[in-house]
């Protein structure tokens, strides 16, 4: 969740310390700072739900991430719900119609706040892959400026999701030499992981051959 520029780290720290004290949600854990990290306190194990307060230099944007610790366990579902909801609640953030609005309504010589839509929309997507979302990428995409294509590669490093790979290849292909250059080290990157991935799915049914 990209969280307003207004709403410093220190705020931010304020809202955890009440809500562990007031709100039930979770413990910090000390020393954490910027990286707050949660457990729910009605969960019989500790972290079963971390929160990461992302100060984040390479975008210019504070962040939210929230992160299942243990996907198995059987509260870890309504625990991550729980703490999602009442961080839109009271941290102040950037929902994607307000992005789109920003984008279109910025001039076109300045970049700026173009690429602060298309940044805060890829670190506020959900894991999964989701078509508005997409849309907007694509949109973006199509800026007039190579910066802020550069800027939508950049973003879809951040979504980390296979579906954006033809608007790589698509890129890939762009006017601008930064753009294309960066468009295809990415597709190079997600050609690593899969590779890795399908490495481990196959030694892991491998061992489960050799177990049966």
């Amino acid at each position: 969740m990209p969280i307003r520029m207004e709403f410093s780290q220190d705020e931010f720290a304020r809202f955890i310390y009440f809500e562990r004290i007031y709100g039930g949600i979770g413990g910090v854990i000390p020393d954490t700072v910027p990286f707050i990290n949660y457990e729910a306190t009605y969960a019989d194990d500790p972290e079963t739900i971390a929160i990461t307060y992302r100060d984040d230099g390479l975008i210019g944007l504070n962040w939210v991430q929230v992160t299942y610790l243990q996907p198995d366990h059987p509260q870890a579902a309504s625990a991550f719900e729980t703490i999602v909801t009442r961080l839109k609640e009271k941290v102040p953030t950037y929902p994607l119609q307000e992005l789109l609005n920003l984008y279109r309504a910025a001039p076109v010589e300045e970049d700026g706040q173009r690429l602060l839509a298309v940044y805060a929309t890829a670190v506020g997507a959900p894991w999964t892959h989701d078509p508005e979302v997409f849309e907007a990428m694509q949109e973006y995409a199509r800026d007039p400026k190579a910066t802020v294509r550069a800027g939508v590669v950049v973003g879809i490093g951040y979504l980390g999701q296979t579906e954006y790979g033809p608007l790589l290849r698509q890129l890939s292909q762009d006017s601008s030499p930064e753009v294309r250059q960066r468009a295809q080290d990415m597709l190079d990157r997600f050609a690593q992981v899969s590779a890795v991935s399908r490495a481990a799915v196959q030694s892991q049914s491998k061992v489960k051959y050799e177990e049966s």
